[in-house]
């Protein structure tokens, strides 16, 4: 049997995330920050909930983007691109 057949749908699976939403998102990076050795209610604790909370929202966008170039989704592509260069216009 030929195996190359299969490959789109293990590209296709590897590009699938679980993204934890609401509580669930907060707990997990509470949990991370306590981990770490921060103290719940003190400003590193705050400032390590904010750097976990950025770095899912960049995660995201990657991930995002990546699925628009590999699904070949050009408009949305170019809209990525657009928000990308507005971030890399504020200080």
């Amino acid at each position: 049997m030929d195996k190359s057949i299969f490959l789109p749908f293990f590209i296709l699976l590897s590009g699938c995330t679980y993204q934890i939403h609401g509580q669930d998102r907060f707990a997990e990076h509470r949990s991370l920050c306590v981990r770490h050795g921060y103290k719940i209610g003190t400003r590193e604790f705050d400032r390590c909930m904010r750097e976990h909370e950025h770095r899912e929202k960049e995660q995201n966008f990657r991930d995002e983007k990546t699925q628009a170039r590999s699904s070949g989704n050009w408009d949305r592509l170019e809209k990525f691109k657009a928000k990308e260069f507005e971030l890399s216009q504020k200080p």
